[in-house]
């Protein structure tokens, strides 16, 4: 049976938070686990918190807007979180730094360890029963997970690299990568499919952002050494 929206089970939901969270970490250590040494842990941690607190005020709007047209939501969405991200890497702490892109990683995948589970839930609430909305979760929730985690590394790079000459480059870059998930928001139906399908795509474009731009990050001479990371 179907409940109006935000009357999905509570125990649910702080599961589902807690365990992206968890989630979340255990792919950030997963990643960086042969580049330590190559950054601050405490700037990772304070980076991971700036993004969950980014994807928080980022999905409140949002939910306050989500009766908007389509063009907002499949155009304008993708921008404002971009955008988020790009506001905390933008710091003087973070420019023109070989070592960014790691930390637009935890500012993305801390991003998406809030933003996921809570958007889950503004954007599924009556859809669908309550197992189906955990189900989805998990499988939207690592996908976007993915895929935040991703685009942040990517305008990290782009600020970080080349005195920052190519950051709009790469934060474009990274609004197109993100669009093509947001018709999943939508589709009442046949979710599962679709969201598999979703999955695949954030697992690949993150492996190739995390192989491409984070080698990139590291001294010329090392990143022969690091290419066996995956």
């Amino acid at each position: 049976m179907l409940r109006p929206p935000f009357l999905v089970n509570t125990a649910i939901v702080n599961g589902v938070i807690i365990s992206s969270i968890v989630v979340t970490l255990f792919i950030m250590w997963f990643s960086l686990r042969k580049f330590e040494g190559y950054f601050s842990e405490k700037k990772l941690f304070l980076s991971f918190l700036a993004g969950i607190a980014m994807g928080f005020v980022v999905i409140i709007i949002e939910f306050l807007t989500s009766s908007a047209s389509s063009i907002v939501i499949f155009l304008l969405f993708p921008l404002m979180e971009q955008l988020s991200k790009l506001m905390i890497l933008n710091y003087r702490t973070f420019r023109e730094k070989k070592d960014t892109p790691i930390y637009g990683l935890a500012v993305g995948l801390g991003f998406g360890s809030i933003f996921v589970p809570i958007s889950t839930l503004v954007f599924f609430r009556g859809k669908v029963p309550e197992l189906t909305f955990a189900a989805m979760s998990i499988i939207i929730g690592l996908a976007l997970i993915f895929l935040h985690g991703a685009t942040g590394s990517m305008i990290g790079y782009g600020i970080g690299y080349m005195g920052g000459e190519r950051k709009w480059y790469y934060f474009f870059l990274s609004v197109i990568a993100v669009m093509p998930v947001r018709p999943i928001t939508v589709i009442p139906t046949g979710t599962a499919y679709v969201a598999s399908i979703v999955l695949v795509y954030g697992v690949i474009i993150y492996t190739y952002a995390v192989s491409k731009f984070l080698l990139l990050a590291l001294p010329r001479r090392e990143r022969r050494l690091k290419k066996s990371f995956n």
